[in-house]
């Protein structure tokens, strides 16, 4: 548990620096090597399919927290901290996956230093911008 929500607050701390990668993962494509091709179009159904279910959940618990005498005359703020709350689950929850397929294309990096791709770019990156968990993402077990 205490990995997870490690995992949760790097992700958050270092969304600028996963969001540059996404960009440049997305304006690179044609550069993927099989392996890495691999890793990012894996199935992640399940796992989406459950943060959604959590994020309509927190929606729909702050729809009901409406009836309450404190909301009586404002019936739009629970409606909109859901809403808030929701999206940001779901962010969050984007970032956490984009952190680990972060974290497996520099283990494969580490693996296979002559094969083409743009892992060790990405290796590169992650390590100039946050070196301390750069270490930890290349020590992390799947």
């Amino acid at each position: 548990m205490d990995n997870i929500l490690y995992d949760l607050y790097k992700s958050c701390c270092n969304f600028k620096t996963i969001h540059n990668i996404n960009a440049f993962v997305k304006n690179n494509q044609d550069k993927l090597n099989n392996e890495e091709l691999k890793i990012l179009t894996e199935n992640k159904y399940l796992s989406h399919s459950i943060s959604i279910i959590a994020a309509l959940s927190i929606q729909s618990a702050f729809y009901k927290l409406r009836r309450l005498k404190l909301f009586l005359y404002r019936k739009t703020i629970p409606h909109v901290c859901g809403l808030l709350s929701s999206c940001f689950y779901l962010y969050l929850h984007n970032l956490y996956i984009s952190r680990n397929n972060i974290s497996k294309l520099i283990i494969l990096a580490e693996k296979d230093m002559h094969n083409p791709g743009i892992g060790h770019t990405i290796k590169e990156m992650y390590k100039e911008q946050d070196a301390d968990d750069y270490i930890l993402l290349r020590n992390k077990k799947f």
